[in-house]
């Protein structure tokens, strides 16, 4: 369906000027008028939004049957908690953004205490959980508070929807999430180190909404760092390619000259010969000298003296050191600009 700017200003409900400007890009939609369009193409907010918990479901029931198939030998790896589902969908947006420059579910992802949050990614949990009938189970914590691991309880029931579930999911973020829950399971500690050193979280400060464009930067940057090692690979590889031939060619000439010489010169040859076999004896006589020599340093073992000079010496620098620093205690507070400060990000990213 084609719209023109006379439709879009009444689809919108506005002035003329305000219309212009939208489509000029120099304002931005309001919220009203985002869903008068979406009304006016006979699209409503609430499929969107099914569509997008429908993608928060698969990624999560993904999740946990990759971990109920990959720790089939250890049941206490099979389960995850909510922290480790939420930051598994988190990680199914970055792989797809590395790709296409957009998150995959359209969650709006913030910095929070424990890394990036979402709270209708919470909220789709339970739903999430009971669509495969996965159980939960609620542990006591020795902090006081419990919490809730979710598994499936056989392996077939968890291969059943692995198979269901890769069929929907792009082949990004099924193959960047299995490779993730293999490789960090329910270990909290591990994933949220790997989590906070992914690029939004490190272009972002506490409370502020993650950016995921940042992660198709760095994956551009490092596409265009491997094409050029391929060509220096490339150039190597031709340059040995070509240096047999050179071999060959040089080895000829040579070959010629000293024809050429010996038809010549013979008594000035026989000369060149001996000085050349003087040289190589020389030579091999200094190799075996500097050996020598290398065995006899290392045979001999050399003991510390701790005499008057050693302790005159750790003195003195003791005295460079000042006076030892007094213990106390208090409370260490750090500028809020070093969350954006360049010691956060690794320089060779290119972001």
């Amino acid at each position: 369906m084609v719209l023109s700017q006379d439709r879009f200003r009444e689809s919108i409900a506005n002035y003329r000027s305000y219309s212009s400007c939208v489509v000029a890009g120099r304002f931005l939609l309001q919220t009203k008028c985002i869903s008068c369009l979406l009304e006016y193409f006979g699209v409503f907010v609430a499929e969107l939004l099914e569509m997008n918990q429908d993608r928060i479901d698969k990624v999560m029931q993904f999740s946990l049957a990759v971990s109920r198939c990959v720790h089939e030998e250890d049941w206490k790896l099979r389960e995850l908690g909510p922290i480790h589902l939420i930051k598994y969908v988190y990680l199914a947006d970055l792989a797809y953004a590395r790709e296409h420059g957009e998150t995959y579910t359209g969650t709006k992802w913030i910095f929070n205490h424990f890394g990036p949050w979402a709270a209708e990614v919470h909220d789709r949990i339970e739903p999430a959980m009971a669509k495969i009938n996965a159980y939960s189970k609620k542990i006591d914590s020795k902090y006081g508070d419990d919490f809730t691991r979710w598994g499936i309880k056989s392996y077939e029931e968890a291969d059943e929807v692995y198979r269901q579930n890769r069929e929907g999911l792009p082949m990004d973020v099924c193959f960047d999430v299995e490779r993730v829950v293999k490789e960090f399971g329910n270990a909290t500690s591990d994933l949220l180190n790997y989590v906070y050193l992914t690029e939004p979280m490190q272009c972002a400060a506490p409370k502020e909404t993650l950016v995921f464009h940042v992660a198709e930067q760095k994956a551009e940057y490092v596409l265009e760092q491997q094409q050029k090692q391929r060509q220096q690979q490339q150039q190597k590889t031709q340059s040995k390619e070509q240096a047999p031939k050179k071999m060959i060619e040089e080895r000829s000439e040579q070959k010629t000259n000293v024809k050429q010489r010996e038809g010549l010169r013979p008594k000035a040859i026989k000369k060149r010969k001996n000085r050349l076999e003087k040289a190589r004896a020389s030579f091999a006589e200094k190799a075996r000298e500097r050996v020598r020599l290398r065995k006899e340093r290392l045979q001999r073992q050399i003991a510390p003296r701790y005499d008057e000079v050693f302790e005159e010496g750790t003195r003195k620098l003791d005295e460079l050191a000042g006076p030892p620093l007094e213990e106390s205690q208090g409370t260490l507070e750090f500028s809020e600009s070093i969350w954006k400060s360049p010691a956060r990000k690794n320089i060779d990213d290119g972001y």
